[in-house]
C-alpha cells in the first residue's frame, strides 16, 4: 500500500499544479496572440482565441478543483492544508464570480467579447477590438476595479482584433 504525502509534499504538489495552470494561460494567450491573414488584406487574430482562452480556462479550473478536493477529502491532511485548500476553493469561486461580472459589463460597453486574468490581485483585461481609446481602457479598468475591489494601476487593459 501506498504511503500517504506529508504535507509538504501536498504543498509542493498543490503549488506545482497553480505554476502549470499559469503556465497554461500564458503559454495560450502567447499562442493565440499569433496573427494570420484572412486573405482580406486585414490581419486578425487567431480564430476563435476568446472561445479557446474560456475552455482552457476552465480545464484549468477543474483540475485545480481536482486537486484541491482530493486534499480536502484525504483524512492525512493537515488542518493547515485543509484551510489553504478551502481558500483556494474560495479563491476560485470570487475570479469565477468577477470574470463573469465584469466581462458581461464590458460586452455592455459595445465590445464583442472579452476575457479577464486573474493573479495576486493583479488583473488583465483583454477585449476583442480593432482598437480601444484611452478613455475607454480607463472605463474597461474601472469595471475590473470596482469588481475586484482592487486599485486601476492593479488593472491592465489591452486588445485583439
Amino acid at each position: 500500500m501506498l504511503k500517504m504525502f506529508s504535507k509538504g509534499k501536498k504543498m509542493i504538489v498543490l503549488s506545482a499544479m497553480v505554476l502549470l495552470l499559469i503556465l497554461t494561460a500564458v503559454l495560450n494567450i502567447a499562442l493565440n496572440n499569433q496573427s494570420v491573414d484572412t486573405g482580406t488584406g486585414a490581419v486578425t487574430a487567431s480564430a476563435g482565441f476568446f472561445a479557446n482562452f474560456r475552455s482552457d480556462r476552465e480545464i484549468a479550473r477543474e483540475r485545480e478543483m481536482i486537486v484541491i478536493n482530493a486534499l480536502l477529502n484525504d483524512p492525512a491532511t493537515t488542518p493547515q492544508g485543509r484551510q489553504k485548500a478551502e481558500e483556494d476553493k474560495l479563491r476560485i469561486a470570487r475570479n469565477i464570480a468577477l470574470e463573469t461580472v465584469a466581462e458581461g459589463r464590458i460586452k455592455a460597453l459595445g465590445f464583442n467579447d472579452a476575457i479577464i486574468t486573474t493573479g495576486n490581485n493583479f488583473y488583465h483585461v483583454v477585449v476583442n477590438s480593432d482598437g480601444i481609446t484611452a478613455a475607454q481602457a480607463t472605463q474597461i479598468a474601472e469595471i475590473v476595479a470596482t469588481e475586484a475591489s482592487t486599485r486601476l494601476d492593479n488593472v491592465v487593459v489591452s486588445y485583439l482584433a
